[in-house]
């Protein structure tokens, strides 16, 4: 509307300019008359128009510049009423938690107090609660010190007692199983040395034959059933000795082929080991019919270990034995130690005839 009346009035003014008006000369100056020659009216009604709007502009910016200024004000004043209201309420929390914590530190400080108090009480208690046991415990040892020598007298008699009563049942028992060890030559008293064995049984021919050697006459039979899966296939004869003391050792013939058998027991000990063990006919048996250039193999039965035996492993692999004693050792690296459970596995059969055959050929 402003821009309207402002444009029109210029307009009247240039006009009347224009047409020589008298009365309006003097205001020439201030008009746009100086150039109504050379402007048309369009191009005066645009030099208006943009003079209008930069005003409008310039005033229009100042009234947004002053709107800015007071909200950033009020804004700037609202946040700094809640900050300083945000710190007023950290000043009073921070004032409650050393109330709190200083109250809380005395709780504490005299809770233990209380607590040394009663411990110190209580260990006051037991000192002389202790003092008490100690003189009692001092008039009980004064009471009975004269019973010590007493005691240690009926303790070593009891001692000797014993030792003597396990000689004496050591002694005179002697089942099957331990006569194979405790053997002795009749009428000399003492055992023969392998040295005597070998000389007398060397001077017997070696025979081309088999021999089965059992230590146990209950047993001996269940040795040569097993044996029967080898013997089925071979025409050669097989001799069969149970040896139960030395005696029978010397009365053996040698055959070129000797098939020990060896009864499981639980010590697992398959030859005897004079270092530890009482005894040693399997032991000097085995010895002596490898002396005598016999092929000796060693079969250790009834191990419920053997019942699963891979084909790989001839023998039981937890048999430490075979690897400590050193007649098994020296067999063990010729493929001479067998364990079985009630019978051979397919591949010890094989193994056998194998050697057989070797052996007879």
């Amino acid at each position: 509307m402003y821009m309207s009346v402002s444009l029109k009035t210029d307009i009247t003014n240039l006009t009347s300019c224009r047409q020589g008006d008298a009365a309006l000369e003097s205001s020439c100056a201030d008009c746009f008359c100086v150039a109504a020659d050379r402007l048309s009216m369009r191009d005066i009604l645009n030099i208006a128009s943009q003079k209008e709007f930069k005003n409008l502009l310039d005033e229009d910016w100042k009234t947004r510049q002053k709107i800015l200024e007071e909200d950033l004000s009020h804004k700037i004043g609202e946040k700094a009423t809640q900050l300083t209201k945000l710190v007023k309420d950290l000043q009073e929390k921070l004032t409650s938690l050393d109330k709190d914590w200083s109250k809380r530190n005395e709780e504490l400080s005299d809770d233990l107090i209380r607590r040394i108090e009663g411990i110190k009480d209580t260990l006051s208690s037991l000192g002389t609660r202790v003092e008490g046991v100690d003189g009692q415990l001092h008039f009980f040892f004064s009471e009975i010190g004269n019973l010590n020598n007493y005691i240690a007298v009926f303790f070593f008699a009891m001692i000797i007692g014993g030792i003597t009563l396990v000689y004496k049942l050591f002694i005179n028992r002697q089942p099957i199983s331990e006569r194979t060890r405790h053997t002795y030559i009749k009428g000399k008293g003492k055992e023969p040395s392998s040295g005597e064995i070998i000389e007398k049984l060397s001077r017997k021919k070696l025979q081309m034959g088999t021999l089965i050697v059992s230590f146990d006459r209950t047993t001996h039979k269940f040795h040569r059933g097993i044996f029967e899966a080898i013997s089925a296939n071979s025409s050669l004869s097989v001799k069969e000795e149970v040896i139960q003391n030395f005696d029978d050792l010397m009365k053996v013939e040698p055959q070129k082929l000797v098939i020990i058998f060896v009864d499981y027991n639980d010590r697992q000990i398959i030859l005897e080991n004079l270092e530890s063990e009482i005894g040693d006919l399997r032991n000097q048996a085995t010895d002596v019919f490898i002396s005598l250039e016999c092929d000796v193999f060693v079969v250790y039965c009834k191990d419920k270990g053997s019942q699963d035996l891979s084909p790989d492993n001839l023998y039981n692999p937890k048999l430490k034995s075979v690897e400590r004693h050193p007649v098994l050792r020296k067999l063990k690296e010729r493929e001479r130690v067998i364990s079985v459970n009630t019978e051979f596995h397919p591949h010890q059969v094989s193994h056998l005839e194998s050697y057989c055959n070797k052996t007879f050929l």
